[in-house]
């Protein structure tokens, strides 16, 4: 969730963002070694004026802030993870317990 999106639940069983923000699909395929196979992606927004630490900021969060991406085994492309991300923003993207680049 970004500001300029909301949650539209009933009516759209979705979300709903504004004509002012581009979406695109990321995919993450292709991936080595293969220990990330069947790991979740963890998202968290990660823009510059939600803290003052960045260290702090990841530390103290609870896990329902992070978005949780699942593994897709037999999807084109297989083996892989899709999601869409609202464009301008910083996110923190991390298999399940941590292993990360930003």
């Amino acid at each position: 969730m970004q500001p300029e999106c909301e949650v539209k639940q009933e009516e759209y069983d979705g979300i709903i963002c504004d004509n002012t923000i581009q979406i695109r699909r990321l995919v993450y395929y292709n991936y080595a070694p293969g220990i990330f196979e069947n790991m979740e992606f963890k998202v968290l927004k990660y823009d510059d004026h939600l803290y003052t630490n960045a260290t702090e900021y990841i530390q103290t969060l609870v896990p329902a802030n992070y978005s949780i991406v699942p593994f897709r085994t037999k999807l084109d492309p297989g083996k892989a993870w899709a999601m869409p991300f609202v464009t301008g923003h910083k996110y923190k993207v991390h298999w399940r317990f941590g292993l990360d680049f930003t």
